[in-house]
């Protein structure tokens, strides 16, 4: 069955073939289904309302050639009706598994964009390190340019002291230059000298330093802070400090606003380059063998934790606990936390 779409061509010709009470009754019921509940009709039905009409014409005198019934004047306008598709319902499970995906995708993008970029917790750190070690190094420059502007001062000295003696412009520049030579080997001579003086007194009467950014810390000598957020934790390391390529041993205790579940809790031990604010180290986890509850004291033991093979100049250890690592294996969430900063 050919089905035409319902124009209002077609629907005035079959409201005129319905109303007369000449035209066939299950022709009549067929067509008022169609008008009523649908945008299309049969070609069969329009053959029938064409049929009818240009014969009732032919009775009643009209002239048949002029009427509008004709099949090809009704079918102006129309079509092959092709059903709407219809949509099907998308399931729940499959868009809720759409927006995860597009949710992780957007975070792996943003975490791309600031992976290089420091974080205040990061520049926090930087900001409590030693400075130290910039001190030196500004004292050095600042010899640096004192010796350069002696040297240039005692040259530009002796070239106009030299006219007194002589006349000749080149012996003038001989005699500066050399004057100037002489300066500036004395002055580099003595500063060398304090300078490694100064270094083995350090090494001789100083120890390993650490900045303490805190009044409370590590046990034995380390110092630590704790984020004001989250409760620290009280931590104890053996060796202290930590010496490279030797496993350490952490004694972590603390009580927590949170639950400790054992097998999902887990103790994140990271050993932190304080200038180039990255892991040396990939981040020791451990997860929790006991539950504890929340505002009830907890300990925990653990043995042969791995050292970097080098320390750097600054560096500080990150201690938390908490749950959900991720790739990099850094808590998402963190219960609490303590951290302690060292300088070799």
């Amino acid at each position: 069955m050919v089905l035409l779409v319902l124009t209002d061509r077609i629907r005035t010709a079959i409201y005129q073939a319905v109303q007369s009470p000449e035209f066939d009754e299950s022709a009549k019921k067929r067509l008022k289904s169609y008008l009523k509940a649908s945008a299309c009709v049969p070609l069969d039905l329009i053959k029938e309302v064409s049929k009818f009409l240009l014969g009732r014409d032919g009775k009643l005198g009209k002239e048949i050639g002029l009427s509008n019934y004709w099949l090809h004047d009704l079918l102006t306008g129309s079509g092959v009706y092709v059903e709407p598709r219809k949509e099907k319902p998308k399931s729940p499970e499959l868009i809720a598994r759409l927006e995860s995906i597009l949710a992780e995708q957007a975070n792996k993008e943003y975490a791309r964009m600031i992976g290089r970029v420091a974080s205040s917790y990061d520049v926090e750190t930087f900001k409590l390190l030693d400075t130290e070690e910039f001190q030196s190094v500004r004292g050095q420059l600042t010899a640096i340019i004192n010796i350069t502007f002696t040297v240039v001062a005692v040259f530009a000295a002796v070239y106009h002291v030299a006219q007194t003696i002589t006349g000749d412009t080149g012996m003038r520049v001989l005699l500066a230059f050399t004057g100037s030579v002489i300066v500036g080997v004395a002055e580099t001579i003595l500063y060398m000298r304090y300078l490694t003086g100064y270094d083995k007194i350090e090494q001789k009467e100083r120890k390993p330093r650490r900045r303490s950014s805190a009044s409370s810390g590590y046990h034995n000598k380390a110092a630590t802070t704790t984020s004001p957020r989250r409760p620290g934790v009280d931590v104890t390391i053996t060796p202290d400090p930590p010496v490279a390529k030797t496993p350490e041993h952490f004694t972590v205790s603390g009580t927590l606003e949170h639950d400790i579940t054992a097998g999902k809790t887990a103790l994140d031990i990271d050993f932190f380059d304080g200038l180039r604010f990255v892991s040396i180290i990939p981040p020791y986890i451990k997860n929790f063998t006991e539950s504890v509850k929340a505002g009830t004291k907890f300990s925990i033991d653990v043995d042969n934790v791995p050292t970097p093979t080098e320390f750097p100049k600054f560096y500080a250890i990150f201690v938390s606990v908490g749950e959900n690592p991720d790739k990099d294996g850094k808590l998402q969430d963190v219960f609490g936390c303590s951290r302690a900063e060292f300088q070799t």
